[in-house]
């Protein structure tokens, strides 16, 4: 089966429930990206067998931004709650230990400002996100032992630094087509897209 994937993400939750959805119906399962597959988008084209891309195709890290009913009121928007970003979170970690800080010193700062829950909640994110593109890449045989398939969800995930980084064909260094067939008709149909 062949997945023409088009998205700039949603909710992480939903990825692994469609994938193996999609992998009831199919031996193998092809996604074709032929302009952006971000965020949940990415974690559905990591429950692939194949990821084809165009020269146009990105991927994006998964690092959700969370909201629950204990983060910070938005002083712009009566009633709504400001997301908290997983990286952020992670990177004020990273600069106070840099800066000579530790954990306990950074999270009663960070726990004065933002209610502890919420810091909670993206915790679990950080781990919910891990298992589920480590699930996801296990639908599958990659050829990577374990310390390879933590690089990749690492890269993936927190590695960027930033949830606006697009991976392109290249820097995601996904394998080329097998079939020589498959790619020319993948190219047409890529190039129906692009031209309509």
């Amino acid at each position: 089966m062949a997945l023409v994937l088009y998205t700039l993400g949603g909710d992480t939750n939903t990825p692994r429930p469609f994938v193996n959805f999609l992998r009831a119906y199919c031996g193998e399962l092809f996604v074709l990206v032929p302009f952006w597959a971000h965020s949940a988008g990415t974690l559905i084209a990591l429950g692939a067998d194949r990821i084809y891309m165009t020269r146009f195709g990105t991927l994006s890290p998964v690092d959700p931004s969370v909201t629950n009913e204990f983060n910070p009121d938005d002083p712009a928007s009566s009633g709504e709650r400001i997301p908290i970003a997983v990286e952020d979170v992670l990177a004020f970690f990273q600069l106070a230990s840099e800066q000579g800080g530790n954990d306990a010193d950074a999270f009663r700062q960070l726990a004065e400002s933002v209610h502890p829950l919420a810091i909670g909640n993206v915790k679990r994110n950080i781990e919910q996100i891990r298992k589920l593109a480590t699930k996801l890449i296990g639908l599958h045989t990659p050829d990577l032992d374990d310390a390879e398939l933590t690089a990749l969800v690492t890269r993936l995930t927190t590695e960027p630094y930033s949830h606006s980084h697009l991976f392109n064909r290249t820097e995601a260094k996904l394998s080329a087509c097998p079939s020589s067939r498959l790619q020319r008709k993948w190219r047409i149909a890529c190039s129906r897209i692009t031209t309509s």
